[in-house]
Protein backbone atom coordinates (compact mmCIF):
# COMPACT_ATOMS: atom_id res chain seq x y z
CA UNK A 1 0.00 0.00 0.00
CA UNK A 2 1.31 3.44 -0.90
CA UNK A 3 2.19 5.54 2.15
CA UNK A 4 0.81 9.09 2.32
CA UNK A 5 1.18 12.15 4.52
CA UNK A 6 -2.06 11.23 6.25
CA UNK A 7 -0.68 7.94 7.59
CA UNK A 8 -0.91 7.66 11.39
CA UNK A 9 2.19 8.73 13.27
CA UNK A 10 4.34 6.10 14.95
CA UNK A 11 5.10 7.78 18.27
CA UNK A 12 4.66 7.23 22.01
CA UNK A 13 2.05 10.01 21.70
CA UNK A 14 0.20 8.07 19.02
CA UNK A 15 -3.18 9.16 20.41
CA UNK A 16 -2.12 12.80 19.93
CA UNK A 17 -0.62 12.98 16.42
CA UNK A 18 0.59 16.33 15.13
CA UNK A 19 2.66 15.41 12.07
CA UNK A 20 2.94 12.31 9.92
CA UNK A 21 4.93 13.76 7.04
CA UNK A 22 6.60 12.31 3.97
CA UNK A 23 7.49 15.73 2.55
CA UNK A 24 9.22 18.82 3.89
CA UNK A 25 6.22 21.03 3.08
CA UNK A 26 3.87 18.87 5.12
CA UNK A 27 6.38 18.77 7.98
CA UNK A 28 6.65 22.58 7.99
CA UNK A 29 2.86 22.93 7.99
CA UNK A 30 2.73 20.83 11.14
CA UNK A 31 5.56 22.74 12.81
CA UNK A 32 3.69 25.97 12.10
CA UNK A 33 0.80 24.73 14.25
CA UNK A 34 3.17 24.04 17.14
CA UNK A 35 5.47 27.06 16.85
CA UNK A 36 2.87 29.70 15.99
CA UNK A 37 4.18 33.30 15.80
CA UNK A 38 7.76 31.96 15.53
CA UNK A 39 10.15 32.07 12.61
CA UNK A 40 11.77 28.87 11.41
CA UNK A 41 13.48 27.30 8.44
CA UNK A 42 13.90 23.57 7.79
CA UNK A 43 16.17 21.90 5.24
CA UNK A 44 16.70 18.23 4.43
CA UNK A 45 20.02 16.60 3.53
CA UNK A 46 19.52 16.03 -0.18
CA UNK A 47 22.68 13.93 -0.44
CA UNK A 48 21.16 11.21 1.70
CA UNK A 49 19.41 8.34 -0.03
CA UNK A 50 17.17 7.91 3.02
CA UNK A 51 13.57 8.93 2.21
CA UNK A 52 12.23 11.70 4.42
CA UNK A 53 9.75 10.75 7.09
CA UNK A 54 8.85 12.69 10.23
CA UNK A 55 6.42 11.60 12.93
CA UNK A 56 5.56 14.05 15.68
CA UNK A 57 3.06 13.79 18.52
CA UNK A 58 2.12 16.57 20.91
CA UNK A 59 0.04 16.70 24.08
CA UNK A 60 -0.61 19.58 26.44
CA UNK A 61 -0.84 19.36 30.23
CA UNK A 62 -1.84 22.77 31.53
CA UNK A 63 0.99 25.22 30.87
CA UNK A 64 3.34 22.43 29.78
CA UNK A 65 3.30 20.59 26.48
CA UNK A 66 5.15 17.41 25.54
CA UNK A 67 6.37 16.73 22.01
CA UNK A 68 7.83 13.50 20.67
CA UNK A 69 9.54 13.48 17.29
CA UNK A 70 11.40 10.99 15.11
CA UNK A 71 13.08 11.75 11.77
CA UNK A 72 14.32 9.30 9.16
CA UNK A 73 16.64 11.70 7.31
CA UNK A 74 19.16 14.29 8.43
CA UNK A 75 17.52 17.68 8.93
CA UNK A 76 18.68 21.18 9.80
CA UNK A 77 16.44 23.82 11.33
CA UNK A 78 16.65 27.33 12.75
CA UNK A 79 14.08 28.83 15.11
CA UNK A 80 13.68 32.37 16.42
CA UNK A 81 11.06 34.38 18.29
CA UNK A 82 9.84 31.26 20.08
CA UNK A 83 7.43 32.27 22.83
CA UNK A 84 8.09 29.48 25.32
CA UNK A 85 10.93 27.53 26.90
CA UNK A 86 11.84 24.33 25.09
CA UNK A 87 13.67 21.48 26.84
CA UNK A 88 15.14 18.93 24.44
CA UNK A 89 15.42 15.34 25.69
CA UNK A 90 17.17 13.03 23.19
CA UNK A 91 16.09 9.39 23.07
CA UNK A 92 18.08 7.97 20.15
CA UNK A 93 20.69 9.24 17.71
CA UNK A 94 22.75 12.41 17.77
CA UNK A 95 22.56 16.03 16.73
CA UNK A 96 23.98 19.49 17.30
CA UNK A 97 22.59 22.67 18.80
CA UNK A 98 23.87 26.22 18.47
CA UNK A 99 22.47 29.14 20.46
CA UNK A 100 23.89 32.38 21.79
CA UNK A 101 27.22 31.79 20.05
CA UNK A 102 27.69 28.44 21.79
CA UNK A 103 27.42 25.05 20.09
CA UNK A 104 27.27 21.58 21.63
CA UNK A 105 26.48 17.98 20.77
CA UNK A 106 22.99 16.69 21.50
CA UNK A 107 22.83 13.00 22.37
CA UNK A 108 22.58 10.47 25.16
CA UNK A 109 24.26 12.60 27.84
CA UNK A 110 23.45 16.12 26.64
CA UNK A 111 20.29 17.93 25.65
CA UNK A 112 19.40 21.48 24.82
CA UNK A 113 17.32 24.36 26.18
CA UNK A 114 15.83 27.22 24.20
CA UNK A 115 14.81 30.36 26.06
CA UNK A 116 12.04 32.56 24.67
CA UNK A 117 12.92 35.13 22.01
CA UNK A 118 16.36 33.65 21.26
CA UNK A 119 17.58 32.01 18.08
CA UNK A 120 18.62 28.40 17.89
CA UNK A 121 20.13 26.21 15.18
CA UNK A 122 19.54 22.47 15.22
CA UNK A 123 20.92 19.57 13.21
CA UNK A 124 19.41 16.10 13.72
CA UNK A 125 21.15 13.13 12.14
CA UNK A 126 19.12 10.46 10.36
CA UNK A 127 17.27 8.28 12.85
CA UNK A 128 17.14 10.96 15.55
CA UNK A 129 14.36 10.64 18.13
CA UNK A 130 13.59 12.96 21.02
CA UNK A 131 11.12 14.37 23.48
CA UNK A 132 10.74 18.09 24.13
CA UNK A 133 8.91 19.92 26.88
CA UNK A 134 7.37 23.25 25.87
CA UNK A 135 6.80 25.45 28.94
CA UNK A 136 5.05 28.82 29.19
CA UNK A 137 7.41 31.54 30.51
CA UNK A 138 4.88 32.92 33.02
CA UNK A 139 4.70 29.51 34.69
CA UNK A 140 8.49 29.30 34.95
CA UNK A 141 8.68 32.77 36.50
CA UNK A 142 5.95 31.92 39.04
CA UNK A 143 7.67 28.69 40.15
CA UNK A 144 11.12 30.30 40.36
CA UNK A 145 9.72 33.19 42.41
CA UNK A 146 8.08 30.74 44.82
CA UNK A 147 11.25 28.66 45.12
CA UNK A 148 13.58 31.58 45.81
CA UNK A 149 11.27 34.12 47.44
CA UNK A 150 12.66 36.76 45.08
CA UNK A 151 10.83 38.79 42.47
CA UNK A 152 12.28 38.51 39.00
CA UNK A 153 12.85 41.55 36.79
CA UNK A 154 12.80 39.32 33.71
CA UNK A 155 12.29 35.63 32.86
CA UNK A 156 15.39 33.49 33.51
CA UNK A 157 17.88 32.93 30.68
CA UNK A 158 19.40 29.48 30.26
CA UNK A 159 22.86 28.50 29.03
CA UNK A 160 21.41 26.19 26.37
CA UNK A 161 22.98 22.87 27.40
CA UNK A 162 21.56 20.16 29.67
CA UNK A 163 23.84 17.61 31.36
CA UNK A 164 21.92 14.35 31.84
CA UNK A 165 24.45 13.08 34.36
CA UNK A 166 22.77 15.21 37.03
CA UNK A 167 19.95 13.65 39.10
CA UNK A 168 17.45 16.42 38.28
CA UNK A 169 18.04 16.07 34.53
CA UNK A 170 17.70 12.30 34.74
CA UNK A 171 14.38 12.66 36.55
CA UNK A 172 13.23 15.20 33.98
CA UNK A 173 13.94 12.80 31.11
CA UNK A 174 12.15 10.00 32.96
CA UNK A 175 9.21 12.31 33.52
CA UNK A 176 8.82 12.75 29.76
CA UNK A 177 8.09 9.05 29.35
CA UNK A 178 5.64 9.25 32.25
CA UNK A 179 3.92 12.18 30.55
CA UNK A 180 3.65 10.17 27.35
CA UNK A 181 2.11 7.22 29.19
CA UNK A 182 -0.64 9.32 30.79
CA UNK A 183 -3.71 8.20 28.91
CA UNK A 184 -7.43 7.80 29.44
CA UNK A 185 -8.83 9.09 32.72
CA UNK A 186 -5.43 9.83 34.31
CA UNK A 187 -4.53 12.28 31.57
CA UNK A 188 -7.80 14.19 31.96
CA UNK A 189 -7.96 14.75 35.73
CA UNK A 190 -7.10 18.37 36.69
CA UNK A 191 -5.41 17.28 39.93
CA UNK A 192 -2.98 14.98 38.12
CA UNK A 193 -2.41 17.40 35.24
CA UNK A 194 -1.59 20.29 37.60
CA UNK A 195 0.90 18.29 39.64
CA UNK A 196 2.62 16.85 36.57
CA UNK A 197 2.94 20.39 35.26
CA UNK A 198 4.45 21.63 38.53
CA UNK A 199 6.91 18.76 38.83
CA UNK A 200 8.10 19.34 35.27
CA UNK A 201 8.74 23.05 35.78
CA UNK A 202 10.56 22.57 39.10
CA UNK A 203 12.79 19.84 37.65
CA UNK A 204 13.41 22.02 34.60
CA UNK A 205 14.71 24.82 36.84
CA UNK A 206 17.01 22.52 38.82
CA UNK A 207 18.22 20.49 35.83
CA UNK A 208 19.58 23.47 33.87
CA UNK A 209 21.96 26.33 34.46
CA UNK A 210 20.41 29.80 34.24
CA UNK A 211 21.01 33.32 35.52
CA UNK A 212 19.18 32.59 38.81
CA UNK A 213 20.74 29.18 39.52
CA UNK A 214 22.84 30.56 42.38
CA UNK A 215 19.66 31.21 44.39
CA UNK A 216 18.77 27.53 44.05
CA UNK A 217 22.26 26.31 44.96
CA UNK A 218 22.75 28.23 48.21
CA UNK A 219 21.33 27.25 51.61
CA UNK A 220 17.96 28.96 52.17
CA UNK A 221 17.20 31.01 55.29
CA UNK A 222 15.38 29.04 58.00
CA UNK A 223 11.60 28.85 58.25
CA UNK A 224 9.73 28.95 61.57
CA UNK A 225 7.89 26.04 63.27
CA UNK A 226 4.53 27.81 62.80
CA UNK A 227 5.13 27.86 59.05
CA UNK A 228 5.58 24.08 59.05
CA UNK A 229 2.37 23.58 61.06
CA UNK A 230 0.45 25.90 58.76
CA UNK A 231 1.69 23.94 55.75
CA UNK A 232 0.52 20.65 57.28
CA UNK A 233 -2.92 22.11 58.02
CA UNK A 234 -3.19 23.43 54.47
CA UNK A 235 -2.24 20.11 52.89
CA UNK A 236 -4.72 18.20 55.05
CA UNK A 237 -7.50 20.64 54.15
CA UNK A 238 -6.70 20.53 50.44
CA UNK A 239 -5.73 16.87 50.05
CA UNK A 240 -7.94 16.40 46.95
CA UNK A 241 -6.76 19.56 45.17
CA UNK A 242 -3.49 20.55 43.52
CA UNK A 243 -0.94 22.01 45.94
CA UNK A 244 0.90 24.75 44.07
CA UNK A 245 4.20 25.84 45.55
CA UNK A 246 3.16 29.45 44.90
CA UNK A 247 0.25 28.92 47.30
CA UNK A 248 2.56 27.51 49.98
CA UNK A 249 4.95 30.44 49.58
CA UNK A 250 2.11 32.97 49.90
CA UNK A 251 0.59 31.07 52.82
CA UNK A 252 3.78 31.06 54.89
CA UNK A 253 5.41 34.25 53.64
CA UNK A 254 8.72 32.60 52.81
CA UNK A 255 10.43 30.83 49.94
CA UNK A 256 9.41 27.26 49.26
CA UNK A 257 13.03 26.17 49.58
CA UNK A 258 13.14 27.58 53.13
CA UNK A 259 9.86 25.90 53.96
CA UNK A 260 10.83 22.51 52.52
CA UNK A 261 14.27 22.62 54.16
CA UNK A 262 12.88 23.28 57.65
CA UNK A 263 9.97 20.89 57.11
CA UNK A 264 12.37 18.04 56.37
CA UNK A 265 14.65 18.94 59.29
CA UNK A 266 11.81 19.09 61.81
CA UNK A 267 9.58 16.32 60.45
CA UNK A 268 12.02 13.99 58.69
CA UNK A 269 10.13 14.14 55.40
CA UNK A 270 9.12 16.69 52.78
CA UNK A 271 5.73 18.42 52.39
CA UNK A 272 5.09 16.33 49.27
CA UNK A 273 5.79 13.13 51.21
CA UNK A 274 3.37 14.35 53.87
CA UNK A 275 0.82 15.03 51.14
CA UNK A 276 1.22 11.47 49.86
CA UNK A 277 0.73 10.15 53.40
CA UNK A 278 -2.51 12.11 53.78
CA UNK A 279 -3.81 11.00 50.39
CA UNK A 280 -3.01 7.34 51.06
CA UNK A 281 -5.05 7.43 54.26
CA UNK A 282 -7.92 9.09 52.39
CA UNK A 283 -7.69 6.39 49.73
CA UNK A 284 -7.76 3.67 52.39
CA UNK A 285 -10.86 5.21 53.97
CA UNK A 286 -12.66 5.46 50.62
CA UNK A 287 -11.81 1.87 49.68
CA UNK A 288 -13.04 0.71 53.08
CA UNK A 289 -16.45 2.35 52.51
CA UNK A 290 -17.21 1.65 48.85
CA UNK A 291 -20.30 2.41 46.85
CA UNK A 292 -21.31 0.87 43.53
CA UNK A 293 -18.95 3.10 41.54
CA UNK A 294 -15.87 2.54 43.73
CA UNK A 295 -12.84 1.00 42.02
CA UNK A 296 -9.13 1.02 42.79
CA UNK A 297 -8.45 3.02 39.62
CA UNK A 298 -11.08 5.63 40.40
CA UNK A 299 -9.88 6.07 43.98
CA UNK A 300 -6.22 6.26 42.94
CA UNK A 301 -6.88 8.93 40.32
CA UNK A 302 -9.21 10.86 42.62
CA UNK A 303 -6.51 10.94 45.31
CA UNK A 304 -3.91 12.26 42.89
CA UNK A 305 -2.05 9.05 41.98
CA UNK A 306 -1.71 8.99 38.21
CA UNK A 307 0.45 5.86 38.18
CA UNK A 308 -1.47 2.82 39.42
CA UNK A 309 1.70 0.80 39.98
CA UNK A 310 3.17 3.48 42.22
CA UNK A 311 -0.13 3.82 44.06
CA UNK A 312 -0.25 0.10 44.79
CA UNK A 313 3.37 0.10 45.99
CA UNK A 314 2.92 3.10 48.31
CA UNK A 315 -0.37 1.69 49.61
CA UNK A 316 1.13 -1.70 50.43
CA UNK A 317 4.12 -0.06 52.17
CA UNK A 318 1.75 2.03 54.28
CA UNK A 319 -0.89 -0.57 55.15
CA UNK A 320 0.64 -3.99 54.50
CA UNK A 321 -1.92 -5.00 51.88
CA UNK A 322 -2.97 -4.15 48.34
CA UNK A 323 -5.72 -1.60 47.59
CA UNK A 324 -7.70 -4.35 45.85
CA UNK A 325 -7.60 -6.46 49.03
CA UNK A 326 -9.03 -3.63 51.13
CA UNK A 327 -11.79 -3.05 48.58
CA UNK A 328 -12.63 -6.77 48.30
CA UNK A 329 -12.87 -7.14 52.08
CA UNK A 330 -15.12 -4.11 52.34
CA UNK A 331 -17.44 -5.47 49.63
CA UNK A 332 -17.67 -8.82 51.39
CA UNK A 333 -18.72 -7.05 54.59
CA UNK A 334 -21.41 -5.08 52.75
CA UNK A 335 -22.80 -8.31 51.25
CA UNK A 336 -23.31 -9.93 54.64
Amino acid sequence: MRRTDTAPASTPLNAFPLIAARSVDTFCEGITRLFADSSFDVTIDRKSHQPFEANVGFRRFGRVGLMHGSYSARISATFSDVKFYTQGLPVRGAGRQATGGHAHIVGNMTGGVLSPDTEIGLVFDAGFEHYAFLIEPEAVVAKLTALTGRRLDAPPRFTGETNFRTPAAQRLRKLATQFASRSGDAGAIPLIISELEQRTIVLFLFANSHDHSHWLDTDPPPAAPWQVRRTEDYIEAHWDRPIAIEALSDLCGCSVRSLFHHFRRSRGYSPMEFQRHVRLHRAHALLSRPDEATSVTRIAFGCGFGNLGHFSTYFREAFGEKPSEVLARARRRSDV
